[in-house]
């Protein structure tokens, strides 16, 4: 789904639990959820089972947060299992957890990772982040190991590539060009083999 009209879905629940001032409440609810559907794949297959009608998989699939999850969370869960956008849920936590740093005046940054950071790191992370951007920074993680190694920042809709995998990427796209032109593109600072430039 395109990233504004999940944004749109965030900002419009977001709106109507902050009314009702449980933004607290649903976001540490949102975070058992998603971690419970991280730890059972097979629940995301649950909510497009064309047999169980949408308030049974209500029902199995808010099961995690006990007997009396909140109303809203129950409306929100039965909109996105009616207009097949369940498996957006992910997302939608993190950019609800994000309209919530906004709120209160910090710009929310996504670092996406090969391996977790730690509590230092973070720390150290947000503090060279915020003397960047001249403002308080919370940092989300995200785990992702195809990066091998370094890390990729997402602020707002810039994206900065650290990782290893991107400078792989980059290096092939180069390497790409390299071949279709025999000269290729010169890096900055080094001369061209055969150059008598020392």
């Amino acid at each position: 789904m395109d990233t504004s009209v999940l944004r749109n879905y965030a900002l419009a629940f977001y709106e109507e639990v902050a009314a009702e001032r449980q933004v607290p409440a649903i976001l540490a609810d949102l975070d058992t959820l998603v971690q419970a559907l991280a730890q059972a794949p097979q629940s995301m297959r649950l909510a497009e089972h064309p047999g169980l009608a949408v308030e049974d998989k209500v029902r199995v699939l808010l099961a995690p947060l006990g007997e009396s999850p909140s109303l809203l969370l129950q409306r929100f869960v039965t909109l996105l299992l009616e207009r097949h956008r369940f498996a957006d849920l992910p997302e939608l936590a993190r950019l609800l957890r994000s309209l919530q740093q906004e709120q209160e005046g910090r710009q929310p940054v996504r670092a996406e990772t090969a391996a977790p950071l730690s509590e230092e790191q973070v720390a150290r992370l947000e503090k060279a982040l915020q003397q960047l951007l001249g403002r308080p920074v919370h940092v989300e993680q995200e785990v992702v190991p195809d990066l091998i190694a370094g890390l990729r920042l997402h602020v707002n809709n810039e994206v900065l590539d650290e990782s290893l995998a991107g400078r792989l990427e980059r290096m092939r796209e180069y390497l790409s060009g390299a071949e279709t032109d025999e000269s290729g593109p010169e890096l900055a600072g080094v001369s061209p083999v055969g150059s008598s430039e020392i």
